[in-house]
């Protein structure tokens, strides 16, 4: 093919909605807009091509994260073709592990078997289903077999069953033989070769069986993370080549540095192989931060902290306990907003084991969430009872104290025996320093806490905070300019420090040109980062009157974070202020189906009123009942002017003005008050 040939074959083609389906693919790890501008071009090019509809419902539930639009565009493609087998699959994933609808979730993969009798992949969705969710285990062990039976060498088929053989029957043997047969189906699949070595691994009698495994895995693929953690891992256990085990847990590391399970067993390592506690507690802590939902890690960093042994035998299946599943459920619900079912959860593992530290910890801060603050800090103070050395413990009560208490004195007291607690975690010294410059207005103090926060463990967040202390405190923009350009180079790929940088540049130092190119340099290192993309959107609005550009970027945000009011608040007020009422009224309804009732930064109150003014006549009557509810509560109408809206009320004939108006005229009261 000629070199013009193929740049005619590489244009996205309206009338070819596969080719851009699959083009979209290809780009939308790169670039996910590109990815959604095609998909949305392909459906627009084949209305009826449920295929179409599947794709864009996936990308955006994967990519996205909108699981509200994704749902609406899978039943779409549902509507077009019933028997959609992946569009049935993955729809009843997003039902069964997002919604938890496990009833609809199970009708749709028996859908999806019917629509594909002959293929082994919906059988097998099915069967994981039954035994995960279900607890079927009988049934879902026959469901396995009729998918081997239509595909015996469907190697995720083969891979799944092997798991269920090892796990739930305990039947190594059958276990063994269907890995066995997976490999040989796809023998160049590096992460089959992963699982049987992690499967000989616990198993325990077969160490250089399952070292012969991760070797091979890892000359198929160099830098898979899965395969170079475990294979450190046995070599850990095994007492033996532990340069190397390091060197694989830092390669594993450097290839997936985000991957919690390897920071908790290189952590272990480090404590334990190398007697390094220091490096052992930033892992420790990442792996924290990267997985809070798991009990068993948090209980092991407070036994680290607290100085006691590890629990289990390294290199052995990690075990959670139940009172661990338990707390971990809690969290599960409390996550997706359940608050009611987490805290029944919570209750449960505390009657499970009252000294449950990870429970306690969790349990206090929903308690404080929800406004019982008393239990919360019953709660919280156990926690410090029962591990006063840990300094995590106390950290947590003091910032319960000075935040929901006001008690700036004891608040100060558990501050520094965070502090003095040794292993205590850095961001206590920088939380600590922000606590004496903004509660306690010691600004020598706080200084002095900046500074030994930069020294202990030097983070873009505390050269951000001492930044802004010099700018705001000290008035020394010269020190601030270095610790923002310093932020920057201590997580150069972290668009938090470029992002306050840039709001330094265009407020403090009136330097638009360069605060725009740090805002772009955001936008390029986190493309999909909502804050980001609303700072850059006010900049653009404020700063360059670009209005085009401006509502880009709030929109932009708004369908990174879809299901946050606020997004959408942003979008609407934009459009408004600038009669663009059509435009508005898409977000507008976005916003009133994510709104509640706390949210003090999209209001409710201000929501309402703005569908009873711009919506069609067929919603506005829902809107009006809303916000008379509303005013009868009491609730906060938030701070905005109602006066430019009725204006363009009152240039219409609509009936309902006097209504409208008075209203408006409460609102306004209420704002004042």
């Amino acid at each position: 093919m000629t070199e013009r040939g193929m740049e005619i074959d590489d244009r996205p083609a309206p009338e070819e909605p596969q080719a851009l389906i699959q083009r979209a693919f290809d780009v939308a790890r790169r670039d996910p807009d590109q990815a959604e501008e095609r998909l949305r071009e392909a459906a627009k090019a084949a209305p009826e091509d449920a295929t179409v509809r599947w794709a864009l419902a996936r990308f955006l539930h994967d990519a996205r994260g909108d699981v509200d639009e994704a749902e609406a565009v899978y039943r779409a493609a549902l509507e077009l073709d019933p028997e959609h087998s992946a569009a049935l699959s993955d729809y009843a994933r997003l039902l069964h592990y997002l919604r938890r609808d496990l009833d609809a979730a199970e009708a749709l993969y028996r859908r999806a078997v019917e629509a594909r009798p002959d293929r082994a992949d919906p059988r097998c969705d099915l069967a994981y289903f039954t035994e995960q969710a279900r607890g079927d285990h009988d049934g879902a062990e026959v469901i396995y077999e009729q998918a081997l039976a239509l595909e015996p060498t469907h190697p995720d088929s083969l891979e799944s069953f092997a798991r269920f053989l090892h796990h739930v029957r305990r039947d190594a043997e059958r276990a063994r033989s269907m890995y066995q047969r997976a490999i040989d189906a796809s023998p160049e699949r590096a992460d089959l070769r992963a699982w049987y070595a992690v499967f000989l691994q616990t198993l325990g009698d077969d160490p250089d069986g399952a070292a012969h495994a991760f070797e091979q895995a890892i000359a198929l693929a160099p830098q898979d993370g899965f395969a170079l953690s475990n294979y450190a891992l046995l070599l850990f256990s095994r007492g033996r080549e532990l340069d190397r085990a390091e060197q694989l847990f830092t390669r594993a590391l450097a290839a997936e540095p985000d991957r919690w399970s390897t920071h908790w067993w290189f952590a272990a390592f480090l404590d334990e192989a190398r007697g390094d506690r220091p490096r052992a507690a930033r892992h420790y802590r990442r792996a924290v931060e990267l997985q809070p939902a798991h009990a068993t890690l948090l209980r092991q960093y407070q036994l680290f902290l607290e100085g006691g042994a590890r629990e289990r035998e390294v290199g052995r299946t990690l075990r959670s306990t139940r009172v661990d599943e338990t707390s971990d459920a809690g969290y599960a619900h409390e996550q997706a907003r359940r608050f009611d079912e987490a805290e029944a959860a919570y209750r449960e593992a505390l009657e499970i084991d009252a000294d449950h530290g990870p429970t306690l910890r969790r349990f206090a801060a929903l308690l404080e969430k929800v406004g019982a603050l008393d239990e919360a800090e019953a709660h919280l103070r156990r926690a410090v009872a029962l591990a006063p050395r840990d300094g995590w413990a106390h950290g947590l009560l003091a910032r319960f104290l000075h935040r929901q208490r006001g008690d700036v004195t004891e608040a100060d007291r558990h501050y520094r025996q965070a502090i003095a607690a040794g292993l205590h975690d850095p961001k206590w010294l920088g939380e600590y320093a922000r606590f004496l410059e903004e509660q306690v207005s010691e600004h020598g103090r706080a200084e002095t806490y900046y500074g030994r926060a930069l020294d202990a463990e030097a983070t873009p967040e505390v050269a951000v905070d001492y930044a802004r202390f010099l700018e705001l405190r000290r008035g020394d923009l010269e020190g601030a300019a270095s610790l923002f350009e310093r932020a920057v180079e201590l997580a150069p790929d972290d668009v938090y420090p470029l992002r306050q940088y840039a709001r330094f540049l265009e407020d403090t130092r009136g330097d638009l040109d360069a605060a725009e190119a740090q805002y772009l340099r955001a936008v390029a290192f986190a493309p999909h980062d909502a804050m980001t993309l609303s700072w850059y959107a006010r900049f653009l609005e404020r700063r360059r009157s670009d209005d085009l550009r401006a509502a880009q970027y709030h929109l932009r945000a708004a369908r990174a974070e879809p299901d946050r009011a606020e997004r959408w608040a942003a979008v609407v007020r934009f459009l408004l202020e600038r009669g663009l009422v059509e435009e508005a009224s898409h977000s507008l309804r976005r916003w009133l189906e994510r709104a509640r009732p706390d949210d003090g930064g999209a209001p409710l109150c201000e929501a309402y009123f703005y569908g009873l003014v711009y919506l069609p006549e067929d919603e506005r009557g829902v809107c009006f009942e809303k916000l008379k509810g509303l005013v009868a509560e009491g609730a906060d109408p938030g701070r905005w002017d109602p006066e430019p809206h009725l204006e363009r009320l009152r240039r219409s004939t609509r009936p309902d003005k006097p209504w409208v108006e008075r209203l408006a005229r409460v609102l306004v009261d209420r704002m004042r008050a």
